[in-house]
């Protein structure tokens, strides 16, 4: 979102067999929190059949990027102001 690289991003591996789920969640995210809607017009769109536990997933996984974006700011906000 700030078009700058931060290695907290970049700390993160996809596990083994976890690929299909991180795909998803990057087509998925665009700087908003993920809703559940959006996580049904998707799998309408591509015919995509999410078990609950892959929406949780994604979702949680929205949730930590989101943290994550949020400590990046504070701290470029903390080193600017």
């Amino acid at each position: 979102m700030t078009g700058r690289r931060n290695e907290l991003l970049e700390q993160c591996e996809t596990p083994p067999g976890f690929e299909a789920w991180m795909d998803h969640f990057l087509q998925l995210r665009t700087g908003e929190n993920i809703t559940h809607q959006e996580i049904v017009a998707f799998c309408s769109l591509y015919s995509i059949r999410m078990l609950p536990i892959e929406v949780s997933a994604i979702l949680a996984m929205d949730r930590a990027a989101s943290s994550t974006i949020s400590e990046i700011m504070k701290e470029d906000n903390a080193s600017t102001g």
